[in-house]
């Protein structure tokens, strides 16, 4: 990308804080990812976790496992919340992450 007023190159400015948002590293390797972005690590891609897929990070429990509940619970949280031993912003999250995902 150019900033043309300046004539320079903004590459660096504008995308590549978001290429890199979230993931955690280990040394020179990526090693979990929180797709939601800094502060909210609610929801985490971990290869060593559930083979990749997003978890609630705490819990352990896929983000589509906990969807589903809640549509089947009549969007009820508190009760998925309760049938899974988390707490109602965790089911939140992985409601919010899944519809970003459906969009």
């Amino acid at each position: 990308m150019i900033d043309l007023p300046r004539r320079q190159l903004v590459f660096s400015e504008i995308i590549r804080p978001s290429l890199y948002a979230g993931i955690e590293y280990e040394g020179m390797h990526a090693r979990r990812w929180y797709p939601m972005g800094e502060g909210r690590r609610a929801v985490v891609l971990d290869p060593a976790v559930q083979f990749g897929s997003p978890i609630v990070a705490h819990a352990g429990i896929p983000t589509d496992i906990i969807h589903a509940a809640y549509l089947a619970e009549g969007r009820d949280r508190s009760a998925v919340a309760r049938i899974f031993k988390i707490e109602p912003r965790d089911v939140d999250a992985a409601v919010k992450f899944e519809s970003k995902l459906a969009a």
